[in-house]
């Protein structure tokens, strides 16, 4: 990104907690998902936030999206900030920040057929008359590599890859500027890895689309990202560009990361094919 770049996002300070219950107990303790978290994504950018499982990259992505409202810090969106919009007044960033799941099954309302499904946003949004929207639904169909001959099925009866398919024509039909994927590919075997690495990126460039990739696979960032977050115990401990991050790590969990994936030298070639 050149420096007059729009910045689509950027939270700053943004922290969440959890209060729980100890077993067999009614005693209560805090959980601190992630603190002082600051980040931003420009458009047609792709920042990614990596760390092992229980690092809080879900619970931050939730909250950006504004599934769940952060505790404390702000979200910045068309110059203010919307972490404590609610109703009517959350409509257009609810339009332009969409949120990818890694599980399309539970994420799909298996009832309705793949048509609907992509068309609801647009009927929550009051958008288009039903003929219209269903056209929209068979284009976005067409656009992530599914037949608009199977319009008409349910969830189940596609392929786990083809419903994460429905689930990014889902997410597209707002024509958001900022789509976050949470662990939207880890699911995935290698070869629809790299078929949704290669769709994602072509929407990207089409339409100038940003991607927050959160995502415990570095190999899939390495291929992926430009901007590299690193997460630990809720702290984002480095962040830099992919090249700079993979070649010269500067935290010692960065490089325990590192030392579990395969060589650096495989991962940059991957990065530069």
């Amino acid at each position: 990104m050149t420096a007059a770049a729009e910045q689509v996002l950027c939270v700053r300070g943004l922290a969440k907690s959890y209060v729980q219950r100890r077993a067999l107990t009614s005693a209560k303790y805090v959980v601190h998902a992630f603190t002082d978290v600051n980040l931003a994504v420009d458009q047609g950018d792709t920042l990614a936030i990596v760390g092992e499982s229980g690092a809080g990259k879900s619970s931050l992505a939730r909250c950006v999206a504004l599934l769940e409202r952060p505790d404390g810090g702000e979200i910045c969106h068309g110059g203010r900030n919307v972490a404590h919009l609610t109703g009517r007044d959350l409509l257009p960033f609810r339009r332009e920040v969409q949120l990818m799941f890694q599980d399309s099954s539970s994420a799909l309302n298996p009832r309705i057929s793949a048509a609907e499904l992509i068309a609801e946003p647009l009927l929550v949004q009051g958008v288009g008359t039903p003929a219209r929207r269903r056209e929209r639904a068979l284009d976005l169909m067409r656009a992530v590599g599914l037949d608009p001959e199977s319009a008409n099925k349910r969830p189940l009866e596609f392929s786990g890859g083809q419903r994460q398919r429905i689930a990014l024509a889902r997410a597209l039909a707002l024509e958001p500027k900022l789509l976050i994927l949470d662990e939207a590919l880890s699911s995935l075997d290698v070869a629809h890895q790299e078929a949704m690495l290669g769709l994602l990126t072509d929407l990207q460039a089409e339409h100038s689309l940003a991607y927050i990739h959160i995502s415990h696979d570095l190999r899939l960032v390495s291929r992926f990202a430009r901007q590299v977050a690193v997460m630990h115990n809720g702290k984002i401990v480095e962040q830099s560009t992919a090249e700079e991050l993979f070649a010269r790590p500067r935290h010692p969990y960065t490089q325990q990361l590192l030392d579990a994936m395969p060589p650096l030298e495989v991962l940059l070639l991957e990065r530069s094919a």
